[in-house]
């Protein structure tokens, strides 16, 4: 089985894309590995080979193009040229795993001109409501333009991702529901894989001076994300630091515009991190992990990331979306709280003042290793390549399980 995975961009970028990217690649990785006649190819940025490297390679003008042709991605403009297509069957796939809905295009051209190919499409989110998000109010005609094109070229795609793929791996149920919604329920199987991620190493944390040390942690140009902490910091931390003066707070990530960070930047006790290098520059021992998320798309990486930290969170139910098998877990009753307003919130803080840390860390990464571990990407992705089989009495073929 020749199996091509493609993902724009790089997989080891830093963002939720390249997490999500790389779930997928290790655990074709790794399936490949315990099957000998099954290879793996990356059509990637950072792919093994400099021609493909160079055919998905991103420039501003890849990306302008792109939307002027009325596509979400900038890997069209070489697809529509022939160019990437052409290598592509040059390979002589079996499988091809597009990394993103925003590839739809690509699932609708195989259908017709490769049509024994089995497509299956990954969707680290539903693109048009991540689109939404990321956007958030858009400011001015301009603004209200661009975000405007962007969801009409996503929603695009990704109706093409839906309809021409013959498998389609979701992060969570609510996400397969809005695909229906949007697009019509799509065809083929459908099976829910959430967030998983590689265990970070063991890291020596100091302790914080003050009974309550709070972070967020998010990429800080996203729309939601920025809504989320402003949020916070004008309905929630005045009371938390009523009750609780010495408190501080991080707001750790990457990219935070100008406006956002004097906004956080003012407010006393937040201390502001923007782009850092290391984990260890924001985390502390016993900190507090809050994800206030007010609107959004897909499954909040922050939470699974924290879990494997050995970190408690506080979340909304927007944050904790796709993490229900958790949250009905008996050890997530010291480590997920679930909070929606400033009292909730500094009702959660009272529950872990005089938490063990230790043992609170101990439960959070066994959540983590149950749920949300590479190891249960590995399984899922290795069953839907190569289905378990049986043997039934008198038969010596293989059936696909459920048969």
């Amino acid at each position: 089985m020749n199996i091509i995975y493609i993902k724009a961009g790089f997989i080891n970028e830093a963002s939720g894309g390249g997490l999500e990217a790389r779930k997928i690649w290790n655990a074709l990785e790794k399936t490949a590995s315990r099957h000998p006649d099954c290879a793996v190819t990356r059509f990637s940025a950072d792919a093994e080979t400099s021609d493909i490297r160079t055919l998905m390679a991103r420039t501003p003008f890849k990306d302008r193009l792109s939307r002027a042709l009325l596509h979400s991605s900038y890997v069209y403009v070489n697809w529509w040229l022939g160019r990437l297509n052409k290598v592509l069957m040059a390979q002589s796939p079996d499988v091809v795993i597009l990394g993103n809905s925003r590839l739809g295009f690509m699932a609708r051209w195989l259908r017709t001109h490769a049509p024994d190919v089995r497509l299956i499409c990954h969707y680290d989110n539903v693109e048009a409501d991540y689109v939404g998000a990321a956007w958030g109010k858009a400011k001015g005609p301009v603004d209200r333009l661009l975000k405007h094109i962007e969801g009409f070229c996503v929603r695009r795609d990704e109706r093409d991702a839906v309809r021409y793929a013959h498998d389609h791996l979701v992060l969570t149920q609510r996400d397969q529901h809005r695909l229906g919604t949007l697009y019509n329920q799509p065809g083929g199987s459908v099976q829910v894989l959430p967030i998983c991620l590689n265990e970070p190493a063991p890291m020596q944390l100091g302790y914080g001076t003050g009974p309550v040390q709070l972070l967020f942690l998010g990429s800080l140009w996203y729309g939601s994300n920025q809504e989320a902490v402003c949020w916070f910091l004008d309905q929630v931390w005045p009371a938390i630091r009523t009750r609780y003066p010495d408190a501080r707070m991080t707001v750790a990530g990457s990219r935070p515009p100008e406006g956002f960070k004097k906004q956080v930047t003012d407010v006393p006790g937040i201390r502001l991190v923007p782009d850092f290098d290391r984990l260890e520059d924001v985390l502390l021992a016993d900190t507090i992990v809050v994800a206030p998320i007010r609107t959004g798309a897909g499954m909040k990486v922050k939470v699974a990331e924290s879990l494997s930290l050995g970190l408690p969170v506080i979340a909304s139910e927007e944050a904790l979306v796709g993490y229900g098998e958790a949250r009905e877990d008996p050890l997530s009753e010291t480590v997920l709280f679930p909070a929606e307003t400033a009292a909730d919130y500094l009702a959660a803080l009272v529950c872990l003042a005089g938490r063990d840390v230790d043992e609170t860390g101990s439960r959070a990464k066994r959540l983590f290793r149950r749920y949300y571990s590479w190891s249960r990407s590995e399984a899922m992705v290795e069953a839907l390549l190569f289905p378990p089989c049986e043997e039934p009495s008198g038969r010596g073929d293989c059936v696909e399980a459920g048969d």
